[in-house]
């Protein structure tokens, strides 16, 4: 209920064997215009249990993972532009999410990062009501609510960054609109991903195609 307009569950990372999902909100809950909570790091990160079994199926993992600041991802970005948009399997307790801010004030792709999310030490929120599980209390951006709370998000690292590589976003091959919503990640091994993107239908722009891009990072990620 707290979810922002159109900002709901956005990054879906499902186990091999079908029997855990994570479930990813796009950005932190609760309102970003007319309340303090829009400029919070935190966002939500949902486990489900026994998920190859809808009888069985039950949230076993609350946990908090934080954004990056948008002044640290782009000169004049705004905290309410900075998205999960996807997020992938590594292992029991490791994410690999895509974290992209927009440019709407250009209309040109902003940055799009890959981060690693280790959860192996992050703070279980669920079944802990003392913990905000249910309320917005650990999105308070100053003093960090989390931190006031004594919950410890996810680890992250970056393990890719598209600064690096200013030509996949400013000149795609092959006649490619300009992408500014990359919203897909898929871990092909190591070293390799598909990044694919949202074109919302071509209704903005009718040559902008749904495309995928096969990209290969210098070192591995995880």
């Amino acid at each position: 209920t707290n979810r922002r307009l159109n900002k709901g569950f956005e990054g879906l990372a499902l186990s091999p064997d079908g029997h855990t999902a994570w479930a990813v909100v796009q950005t932190p809950l609760g309102d970003d215009s007319a309340s303090k909570l829009g400029d919070s790091l935190v966002d939500r990160v949902v486990r489900i249990d026994h998920f190859d079994d809808p009888t069985a199926a039950s949230v076993g993992g609350h946990y908090l993972v934080l954004h990056q600041a948008a002044a640290a991802l782009l000169a004049g970005g705004k905290q309410k532009d900075v998205f999960y948009n996807s997020a992938a399997y590594i292992a029991a307790d490791k994410l690999l999410l895509l974290e992209r801010i927009s440019n709407p004030t250009t209309g040109m792709p902003g940055r799009l990062t890959l981060v690693v999310a280790d959860f192996s030490a992050a703070t279980n929120l669920a079944g802990h009501p003392e913990l905000g599980e249910a309320t917005l209390d650990p999105e308070v951006p100053s003093p960090p609510g989390y931190q006031t709370l004594g919950i410890t998000p996810a680890a992250t690292s970056v393990v890719f960054d598209s600064d690096d590589v200013p030509a996949f976003l400013q000149m795609p091959p092959g006649g490619a609109v300009t992408p500014d919503k990359l919203e897909g990640v898929a871990i092909i091994n190591k070293t390799t991903v598909a990044i694919s993107a949202d074109n919302d239908f071509g209704i903005l722009d009718v040559n902008d195609r749904s495309r995928v891009w096969v990209l290969r990072t210098k070192a591995p990620m995880f």
